[in-house]
């Protein structure tokens, strides 16, 4: 129960609040600044793409560092500015390779023949882009894309195609990253260890979870990533997801644990009553993410063209909806319940601050980030990678700073306001146990 943070002023606090800040708005200035995230080719567009009309594009110069190519395209919107236009599209995709930039050689199963959905809004010039081919691993110098639109009506006017792969100076940015944030990692778990085992078992409830978070975050920084862009397959790719949605689930399993547990006694926590009930709850919108991530990345290795969504991906994303709605209703009553703690618990009352002003802004910051990088003018640099890299690894290191525990000499100024809490609960308890005997003395004599 001894922790740094029962012995911060609040301008201590705030310091750090600032210093996290400053340190997370580095990170996304150097991301700005940093290589391009993709490397963008737009051919001349192809004018009336009638039917049987070929589309033929050839990249070469590839490496493993560029990860993934995605291909795009997107239609002129010149017959339907007045009403718009929702149709489905047969395209047939064939993709070829190459190891010397001369004899390309059909993949297996190529090619491939899927429907798109073509939506154009009114009163816009261009559809929405449509994602054509996604190929999740570079194994080839070159790659060559013939499509061919096998249903096109007279609207289909002029089509511009598109071909992105990642930039392989971001590839060495993101790993170079990804290196220093696991090393910190593991620096900071060896002397949160160093010191958290001085008060061996004595430890609170956060203290406890910020253990485990600190492992999580190993994961979270992946130190398998490398093998991801050298080896061929589905195991690492799948690795990465588990990873990742770990993390995730670890952290709002933090999160519930820590604001529930403030609201009540210790002797209460249980794992069959106080855990089991919200491991299952955030279990659930782990699984999802998993199922759905995965099945995405699985489908893509063996079709590349396969980019829809799969048969079961509006159930689980129901049902993860409907489990984050029960997570949000759950923490918005522990924290109010937890409000209601009295002063005799100025140390539990400011932890509770402390973790709900930190843990509101890494959320709005995180939320942000997502709604940002849907609608927003996201440019194409390293800012989302390493601002949301930054963001996870400042978080769980701050919280294990506050939560290392105190020095020799607070802790006997600690337990001497322990003492007068207990104290003064004590004599609380007194008081009111009087004036009950009191009343019922009253009552018998009237009776």
């Amino acid at each position: 129960m001894k922790m740094k943070i029962h012995s911060m002023s609040g301008c201590q606090l705030l310091l750090l609040f600032c210093a996290f800040l400053t340190i997370f708005l580095s990170t996304v200035a150097i991301g700005a600044i940093g290589p391009s995230v993709l490397t963008k080719i737009q051919p001349n567009p192809v004018q009336n793409m009638n039917q049987g009309k070929k589309w033929v594009a050839i990249v070469n110069g590839l490496s493993k560092l560029n990860q993934q190519i995605y291909v795009n395209m997107v239609v002129d919107n010149v017959e339907y500015l007045d009403h718009g236009l929702n149709k489905h599209i047969l395209i047939d995709i064939a993709i070829s390779t190459t190891e010397d930039g001369t004899n390309f050689t059909e993949i297996e199963g190529s090619p491939f023949t899927h429907n798109r959905t073509l939506l154009c809004e009114k009163d816009v010039l261009e559809c929405d882009s449509v994602v054509i081919a996604h190929e999740p691993y570079i194994g080839y110098y070159g790659y060559m894309f013939n499509i061919t639109i096998l249903n096109p009506e007279p609207f289909i006017g002029n089509v511009s195609f598109g071909i992105n792969y990642i930039n392989d100076k971001f590839t060495l940015f993101e790993l170079w990253f990804r290196f220093f944030f696991l090393v910190a990692t593991f620096v900071f778990i060896i002397v949160f260890s160093v010191k958290i085992r001085t008060i061996k078992n004595e430890w609170n409830v956060e203290q406890k979870w910020t253990t485990v978070l600190l492992f999580g975050l190993i994961a979270y920084n992946n130190p398998l990533f490398p093998l991801e862009i050298i080896v061929d397959g589905w195991l690492f790719p799948f690795l990465d997801i588990l990873f990742w949605a770990s993390f995730i689930f670890l952290c709002l399993l933090y999160i519930l644990v820590v604001f529930d547990s403030m609201r009540i006694d210790d002797s209460e926590i249980s794992v069959k009553f106080f855990y089991l009930p919200k491991i299952i709850l955030v279990g659930i919108l782990w699984l999802g993410l998993v199922v759905v991530l995965s099945w995405q990345e699985f489908h893509e290795l063996d079709d590349p063209t396969d980019v829809g969504q799969f048969s079961g991906f509006i159930f689980f994303t129901i049902a993860m909806i409907a489990a984050l709605l029960l997570y949000c209703f759950w923490i918005i009553y522990a924290i109010l319940s937890a409000c209601h703690i009295d002063d005799s618990k100025p140390f539990l009352k400011r932890r509770l601050r402390f973790f709900t002003a930190l843990t509101l802004l890494v959320i709005s910051i995180f939320t942000g980030g997502i709604l940002f990088d849907y609608y927003g003018p996201i440019e194409n640099n390293a800012a989302e990678f390493l601002s949301f890299q930054s963001l996870m690894n400042l978080y769980i290191f701050t919280l294990g700073m506050v939560y290392l525990p105190a020095t020799s000499q607070f802790s006997g100024h600690y337990d001497e306001e322990m003492d007068l809490e207990e104290e003064y609960v004590t004599n609380k308890e007194n008081a009111l146990r009087a004036i009950s005997l009191d009343t019922q003395s009253s009552s018998s004599y009237s009776y």
